[in-house]
């Protein structure tokens, strides 16, 4: 980011950041927005900064006021960082294992993992079977997916317990194998 922001007095970077993935709050929306370009003065990141929140307050109907408290009093806890730390190996554990679980499985109906890198979502592409039809079977066993059209399947194991990963990932491939039987 910084690179960008000092590259040229032409480039204004714009750098997103949500506290979905950086502070686990789920569902909280609240996100940061950070500007940088070579040359602007004070005046002018004040002017940005108006235009910003003009176009904000006339988009966003109410505001999570709520969300930005939790989130102020989160940061300002002493035991924030090591708490980060917990969760962060919570989740790492998670994902190690559903990677895992993906590379060793070799039969059964074809679902084909898209490429996903952290312990929240993952996706997987239906070849043979509708994702719309598997989610459906799944929501019958009480695992909830989300349906991306009819070829796509996404998956948040989340909020799996780690000692439950195993059973969420074979309800997905039963509920699968049974549906390309029918």
């Amino acid at each position: 980011f910084a690179r960008l922001a000092g590259a040229h007095e032409n480039i204004l970077a714009i750098k997103v950041d949500g506290a979905t993935k950086e502070d686990f709050v789920w569902g909280f929306r609240v996100g940061f927005l950070t500007f940088g370009a070579k040359g602007v003065t004070a005046e002018q990141y004040a002017a940005l900064e108006k235009k910003l929140a003009g176009a904000l307050r006339s988009s966003i109907s109410n505001s999570t006021n709520l969300g930005q408290h939790i989130l102020l009093k989160a940061l300002q806890s002493p035991t924030y960082e090591e708490e980060k730390r917990a969760y962060r190996g919570i989740l790492e554990a998670r994902y190690r294992r559903v990677k895992d679980i993906l590379a060793t499985r070799t039969t059964g109906t074809p679902l084909v993992a898209l490429p996903f890198n952290s312990g929240y979502f993952m996706t997987f592409r239906c070849d043979t079977i509708s994702a719309e039809s598997l989610r459906k079977v799944l929501l019958g066993e009480k695992v909830g997916t989300i349906a991306i059209g009819e070829r796509y399947l996404r998956l948040a194991y989340s909020a799996v317990d780690l000692e439950r990963i195993d059973e969420f990932m074979a309800a997905v491939f039963e509920a699968a194998d049974k549906l390309n039987m029918s």
